[in-house]
């Protein structure tokens, strides 16, 4: 039930998606027919400017007209393109040029093998993984401290002078337990804000 609640929001995201892309195509073709339209107008005024027919106000519009199309298509193009990244993720293929050649069909993978494709891909899945790997490890390391220390040293030492005593070395070798029972609840509550 669950995966097939997955896979039909993942279709209707895909879906969505594609259209909006779709549409974006479109208006960016659009701007960039209006841009040459826009630039026919301004050689056509530039012309009748020469011939005395307009002014240099109906030039200076229609520069910035031209100017005008030209920002919103690069606007567009840009649009588009981070469209086309974000369904290029979230289906795991390539887009060529024309998004109508484009093959919308899903990949038909296990729910499991569908996260696992999705979060390789993404990185903010990566560090959120990571984060929660971390938040782990410092609860084990949490729960450690409920067990014993053990701290060894051993000294060996040489010398020269053997005036206090008959042997030119010295050893000695410390094993030390520590093991605190009571901490007035401190790792208890410790353990806790972990936990949260």
């Amino acid at each position: 039930h669950r995966e097939n609640n997955v896979r039909l929001n993942l279709h209707s995201l895909v879906a969505s998606l594609f259209l909006r892309t779709s549409v974006a195509q479109k208006r960016l073709e659009l701007l960039k027919e209006g841009s040459l339209i826009s630039s026919d107008k301004l050689t056509l005024t530039e012309l009748t400017g020469r011939a005395g027919k307009s002014s240099k106000t109906q030039t200076l519009q229609a520069k910035l007209e031209l100017a005008r199309s030209k920002r919103e298509e690069i606007e567009a193009k840009k649009e588009l393109q981070q469209l086309k990244r974000q369904l290029e993720r979230l289906v795991g293929k390539k887009i060529k040029n024309d998004l109508l050649e484009f093959n919308l069909t899903l990949p038909t993978t296990q729910l499991e093998e569908a996260i696992k494709m999705g979060a390789s891909a993404r990185s903010e899945l990566k560090m959120a993984a990571e984060q929660i790997t971390s938040v782990r490890q410092q609860q084990w390391v949490k729960a450690m401290d409920w067990l014993p220390t053990i701290q060894s040293n051993f000294n060996y030492g040489w010398m020269k002078n053997i005036a206090f005593s008959d042997k030119n070395t010295m050893w000695n070798a410390t094993l030390m337990l520590n093991w605190p029972i009571w901490d007035g609840g401190l790792r208890i509550q410790e353990q806790r804000e972990q936990n949260i």
